[in-house]
């Protein structure tokens, strides 16, 4: 009896180190939240986040069709990562045109974007906020060019802020 419960226990304790060994490294992984946004931002082209006919030029005449159109990509960019933002935070990035940054050089430039690789740089955790960054690889045409992005979480982790560069190559 006594032997039963000493193997027991010791099988017990190799799984448990097993299991605490083997978990799924997520610390070290680009979170799904950034994934997520990095794809829709720097998949290009991409007619359903961006069209150059629905791009709207301050100052000038509202168009119908093309305020439409404009309020249909927003549409498309809340559904396609909308879940992830914190309230009013995905607009306010559309707005300022960061997560637009790469579709809209992609349709200007007539420039085919996809991303290669993702590789988390750092990420930080504070009591009322986090922030996570990410090293981007893309692949512009033929070329290969490096990015950051980085992303700041509220309490409840959704994004309250994008803020992508350009990486000096």
């Amino acid at each position: 009896m006594r032997k039963r419960i000493m193997i027991t226990a010791l099988l017990s304790a190799v799984l448990l180190l097993l299991s605490a060994g083997c978990g799924t490294g997520k610390k070290d992984q680009v979170s799904e939240p950034a994934a997520k946004v990095i794809d829709a931002m720097m998949t290009c082209p991409n007619k359903d986040l961006f069209d150059l006919d629905a791009a709207v030029v301050l100052g000038a005449p509202a168009d119908p069709q093309q305020a439409e159109k404009a309020q249909q990509i927003l549409q498309n960019w809340e559904d396609a990562i909308g879940k992830y933002f914190a309230d009013g935070t995905l607009q306010q990035a559309y707005n300022n045109s960061l997560l637009q940054l790469y579709l809209g050089r992609a349709a200007a430039l007539d420039q085919t974007i996809s991303v290669k690789a993702t590789a988390l740089a750092g990420r930080q955790e504070f009591d009322t906020y986090s922030t996570e960054s990410v090293d981007v690889t893309l692949t512009v045409g033929d070329e290969e060019e490096k990015a950051t992005v980085d992303f700041t979480y509220d309490a409840d982790g959704l994004i309250t802020e994008v803020i992508a560069q350009q990486a000096a190559n």
